[in-house]
């Protein structure tokens, strides 16, 4: 198991091993809410507070409060790694996620040092060719580029692109992500040759399930249209065979003929009124 100093990177205290938040403060100004009534009885090992503290760091890091997350996440790497070990998921999850706060703050070094040691130790726990670890390695590709480290970068892009093919297969949107990015970076590199093939074939790939995507959109719009049509041109067979309309709108329809009747032949109003009543009587529609 490696050092647990290694989370430290250039955080001066907070990296020893007696470490807590306690009288870490949550909110400024008066009447600030902390962490010390909740960790004096349970402790900061306990599984559900080490991961309230992870979402709270990382909602300090979204909001860009990121001295705030720095002590909320780091606290919770060490916690995970005492309660559970260095190579439990959640462990890796947490130092991942402190490597990135890193990143953020401009401390390139000791973010890819955590990225790296990380790497490592989910290799050994998963295997080289786990789906969890292809993607920590091209992720910790991507940063090396940006850090300057062409070699390392393309090295780590080229195990991800080619361990993703092996075992997603190579039409995976996975597979197709991960050799546009090993493209893109061979290009950084001068290599136009070999950047153009994985270019190529990622554009190839994504265009397949682009136009499976659309060729199943577009059955599925025919689908409905030919669904409503059938509805258009059955609606009158439906209304015929369950006959005329009852209820309320025939009596209104049924008053409506007579009061027009009784307008236009005022001496007939009389008559059409009885004949309505014995009409209804009887339950005789006219």
């Amino acid at each position: 198991q490696e050092a647990r100093g290694s989370f430290g990177g250039g955080g001066g205290g907070s990296g020893d091993e007696g470490s807590s938040l306690e009288g870490f403060a949550l909110l400024g100004g008066g009447g600030e809410v902390r962490l010390s009534f909740i960790l004096d009885p349970l402790g900061t090992q306990d599984p559900d507070l080490l991961l309230s503290v992870t979402n709270l760091g990382q909602c300090f890091k979204e909001a860009g409060l990121l001295a705030r997350a720095e002590p909320l996440l780091l606290e919770a790497a060490h916690g995970y790694e005492r309660r559970l070990g260095a190579h439990h998921p959640s462990t890796l999850a947490a130092v991942n996620n402190l490597a990135l706060l890193r990143w953020d703050q401009g401390r390139a070094a000791d973010a890819l040092g955590l990225l790296r040691t990380n790497l490592r130790r989910q290799r050994r726990a998963l295997g080289d060719m786990h789906p969890d670890a292809l993607t920590s390695a091209g992720n910790l590709g991507l940063l090396l580029h940006q850090a300057g480290f062409l070699d390392e970068a393309l090295r780590l892009l080229g195990e991800a692109c080619e361990g993703k093919a092996r075992v997603l297969g190579d039409a995976h949107p996975n597979v197709l992500n991960a050799r546009y990015n090993y493209g893109v970076v061979l290009e950084a590199g001068g290599d136009l040759s070999a950047s153009e093939a994985s270019l190529a074939l990622a554009y190839r790939g994504f265009k397949s399930l682009l136009d499976a995507c659309l060729a199943q959109a577009s059955s599925a719009q025919a689908s409905s249209a030919n669904r409503a049509l059938f509805d258009a041109d059955s609606r009158p067979f439906w209304a015929a065979f369950r006959g005329p309309p009852r209820g309320r709108p025939r009596k209104a329809a049924r008053k409506a003929a007579n009061a027009t009747h009784a307008n236009a032949d005022p001496a007939n109003a009389k008559d059409a009124a009885e004949a309505n009543a014995g009409a209804g009587a009887a339950g005789v529609v006219p």
